[in-house]
């Protein structure tokens, strides 16, 4: 009778589908099992659109939502999801942490993701080319405080600063450089700012960091990783030789290169010039009216970051550094060697 089975119908048309049903129902003389072997449907499918329409409830299909949802999530809280995530832009995690921290309200990351889609408040990952570069570090085989990344930054930066910070820290006349090392398996950071970009700050600013530690009893081969940067010895190979043989040799000092144009291979000093700009420059600075509060104040961050501030990297788990010093392990897992102890005695405010 129907060349056409239910199912090739229903993609065609699912309205046209279930009217198709019903005529040849009532055309075989409302026997369910006649339509259902002609239309090739099971018998369920039959007595269901016959129902419906016996119902006058229509054919389109109804709503799956269940009644009652005991585990959702109140209104209120996703309006303060919604509202704490315009004034941080944290991603889900961070958020998850921060509204925990903050207002006590235990979210899941995934729960919060779940809200900012629902308030389309996600911001779309933009596709990133494979990036197939060999490990820069082996992390199993590194001490805490032994490979560091380096980099210099220039605050004054429109693109990362509120146009008032920008105008603020250039009307002061407040250092427009900071050189940032960092330490991927700590995330122990060292700062330091200059209002000129030379060689010479470069140098000092590496020789300080060696001193630092050696001071504290860290006698270990350091490795510097840097830039092609003229600030850090720029592209002669000959001067970088004879800077490694003069200077960094007899200080047990390695200087590592990352690969030209590879700004991923700096991925962790590149990552915390963002934190720097979100949660320090652009809410302090405007605060710092001297050379004494811009010491004062970049002191306070250092010491947030090193021991305050929770981190959300690859197995940080959202911990400070000094909780993963309790627990005995290093970022990624590292395992602490003995003397990382005198690190976070350090780090601690007298």
């Amino acid at each position: 009778m129907i060349s056409l089975t239910y199912a090739q119908l229903a993609a065609i048309d699912e309205t046209v589908a279930r009217r198709m049903v019903l005529k040849v129902y009532h055309d075989l003389g409302d026997n369910v099992s006649r339509t259902a072997r002609n239309l090739s449907c099971s018998h369920n499918t039959v007595r269901k659109w016959v129902s419906r329409d016996r119902d006058n409830v229509g054919l389109q299909d109804r709503s799956r939502r269940p009644h009652n949802c005991p585990r959702q999530t109140s209104a209120d809280v996703e309006k303060l999801v919604v509202r704490e995530r315009k004034k941080t832009n944290f991603g889900r995690v961070r958020l998850a942490h921060h509204l925990r921290r903050q207002y006590d309200v235990a979210l899941s990351p995934q729960t919060v993701r779940n809200i900012l889609r629902r308030c389309n408040l996600s911001q779309p990952q933009k596709k990133r080319g494979k990036f197939r570069a060999m490990r820069t570090h082996d992390w199993q085989s590194l001490y805490p405080l032994q490979h560091f990344q380096i980099d210099l930054k220039h605050i004054l930066d429109l693109k990362s600063l509120p146009i008032e910070v920008y105008k603020h820290l250039k009307g002061h006349k407040l250092p427009p450089y900071q050189w940032t090392a960092i330490d991927p398996v700590t995330r122990t950071k060292f700062l330091a700012y200059s209002f000129q970009k030379s060689f010479t700050n470069g140098l000092a600013f590496l020789l300080l960091i060696h001193l630092w530690l050696r001071a504290f009893g860290f006698f270990h081969t350091l490795f510097f990783q840097t830039d092609w940067g003229e600030e850090f010895g720029g592209k002669s190979l000959r001067k970088l030789e004879r800077l490694q043989k003069r200077v960094f040799d007899p200080a047990n000092v390695q200087l590592k290169r990352i690969r030209k144009g590879r700004w991923t291979d700096n991925a962790y000093v590149e990552r915390t010039h963002r934190s720097d700009d979100e949660e320090f420059h652009a809410p302090t600075s405007t605060r710092i009216l001297d050379l004494n509060d811009h010491f004062r104040f970049a002191l306070q961050w250092t010491h947030t970051f090193n021991c305050q501030r929770p981190h959300f990297g690859r197995t940080m788990n959202a911990k400070t550094r000094r909780q993963l010093e309790l627990t005995g392990l290093g970022g990624n897992g590292c395992r602490n060697s003995p003397q990382d102890a005198v690190v976070a005695a350090s780090l601690e405010p007298s």
